[in-house]
Parts: structure tokens; C-alpha cells; sequence
């Protein structure tokens, strides 16, 4: 009876795992498995290109996903989350890829955003404007003053003399560009993005201007979204 028993136990998670698979996305991106939810939406290129092209990234660190999660949902992790930007929802977007150790570093090099922030070479004439809602300040090299088509977004004031911290995260947000109309960031929405290596993969964040002053809190977010979904796999 107890061998019976113990193997309706064993059938019933078996059944169970079966179950919760099925309502995941499984994907397998270098040295882990992720089993990320249907509801979202999921672009799937672990495979690399559709395409065999000569110089396309289909090298052992080619492959990528993108999750989409719509700001209702982000909002119960980040009470702060602002659902809209302008015209359009503030939807959130995760890409995760494999990336060479030197773009990995390049990601987390304070100097890869030292130009915007001392106002250098391609950024020596650029255009700065000031948020003084959100203390931060735009950078645009577009050639045209505000509202801006696209920007970089820093902490610091740029200024040819300034200090370059050594984490870049103390100074640099996000590289911005506007959605819709002519009116910028004053009634139009925007997509605004940043990159980090998470767990050995280069992320890039993708969101709203208007929720850049929450850029720790999403980091934290997505990074937990990660481990999650790696737990669905095994839990599942």
C-alpha cells in the first residue's frame, strides 16, 4: 500500500510539473534555463539570426530574449512605477544576451559615458537642459535645442571639467529617445535604456523617462525577475 502510495505521490508531481511547464516559456541562453510566463510577451532568439550572414552574431555568444511586462504588473513590485508616459503606457522591457567578457566590461566602465558628462568630442557643442523635477540633466549632440528627438540622461551637471566618478552609476541614467508628436517629453512618451551585466549576461532595461528616478529599484526588479524565472524551472 505505502509503494502505491508512493508512487501516486511521485505521479501527482510529475503531473504537476507537466502543468506548470506548459504555462511557461522555456528558454536556454548559455548556462541556464529560464521558464519565463506565456501572459508575457516573449521574442525569442537564443538561435541567433533567421539567416546564416556573413558577420552576423552567430558565435557561441550570439543569442538573445526580450520579455515585455506591461506597467500594471511592474507596479505591484515597484509601488512607485508610473503606468504612463505622456500618450502612451510606460511599458517595460528586459533583454538578456550572452556578450565576449570585454562588452561586459565595456557595460560597467565609468568611462563609457565620460564624453556626455565633460561635454567631449561628438558631445562639445551639445545641447544640456536641466529637469528640475527630477534633478537630472538631458544631453542631446542631435544639433537641434529641446524638445530633444533623442538624449542621454546624467546625475551630474556636465561640464568640461567635471570629475568622472568611478561607478557609473553615480552619474550616468539612461540613453532616451521620444515617441510621438513634436512635444517631447512634455506630452509624448519616451523609451529610455540602460545596460548592466546581471549573473555573467549583458541586460539591457528599457522604460520611461519619467521613471528614471526609480532606475535602482527596476535593477532590483530584474534582477529578481531572473532568479525567478531560473526557480520556475527547477520548482515547475
Amino acid at each position: 500500500m505505502k509503494k502505491i502510495l508512493l508512487a501516486l505521490s511521485v505521479l501527482f508531481c510529475v503531473i504537476l510539473s507537466y502543468i506548470a511547464l506548459a504555462d511557461n516559456v522555456q528558454i536556454t541562453l548559455g548556462k541556464s534555463t529560464f521558464c519565463i510566463p506565456k501572459r508575457y510577451s516573449i521574442l525569442n532568439q537564443v538561435l541567433g539570426p533567421l539567416f546564416n550572414i556573413k558577420g552576423a552574431d552567430t558565435g557561441p555568444y550570439g543569442g538573445s530574449f526580450q520579455v515585455a511586462i506591461d506597467p500594471p504588473e511592474v507596479k505591484q513590485s515597484i509601488p512607485g512605477y508610473l503606468l504612463n508616459h505622456g500618450d502612451l503606457p510606460a511599458v517595460y522591457f528586459i533583454n538578456v544576451r550572452q556578450a565576449p567578457a570585454e562588452e561586459l566590461k565595456r557595460a560597467l566602465n565609468p568611462q563609457s559615458f565620460a564624453n556626455i558628462l565633460q561635454l567631449a568630442n561628438d558631445y562639445e557643442n551639445a545641447y544640456v537642459e536641466y529637469d528640475e523635477r527630477n534633478n537630472f540633466y538631458r544631453v542631446s549632440d542631435f544639433g537641434f535645442p529641446p524638445p530633444f528627438v533623442w538624449w542621454e540622461v546624467v546625475k551630474i551637471k556636465p561640464d568640461k571639467k567635471a570629475i568622472v566618478p568611478k561607478n557609473i552609476n553615480d552619474y550616468y541614467l539612461a540613453s532616451c529617445l521620444r515617441y510621438g508628436g513634436t512635444t517631447g517629453i512634455n506630452g509624448n512618451s519616451s523609451s529610455c535604456d540602460y545596460s548592466l551585466e546581471m549573473d555573467g549576461y549583458l541586460v539591457e532595461i528599457k522604460t520611461t523617462e519619467n521613471n528614471l528616478h526609480l532606475k535602482e529599484q527596476i535593477t532590483e526588479f530584474s534582477k529578481k525577475l531572473l532568479v525567478l524565472w531560473q526557480q520556475y524551472c527547477k520548482t515547475g
